[in-house]
């Protein structure tokens, strides 16, 4: 999880699906570096075009 340190104390940042996707959009982001650990630990990153991301897969996951 992102976080960030003010006056000596850890501070968990939460950012919604809109949140995201409006970085994408005014930052002008091109490619996302997913990176995730695989089910018997194995680190994998993959990357995928920014404007293959969609809000629905937030919670549906992307398709294989």
């Amino acid at each position: 999880m992102p976080y960030k340190i003010t006056n000596g104390k850890i501070e968990q940042l939460r950012y919604s699906v809109d949140d995201v996707m409006h970085k994408l959009y005014e930052d002008k982001i091109k490619f996302l570096d997913l990176q995730f650990t695989g089910l018997m630990g194995s680190f994998h990153h993959t990357t995928i075009a920014a404007n293959m991301l969609r809000k629905e897969n937030f919670e549906d996951g992307l398709p294989k």
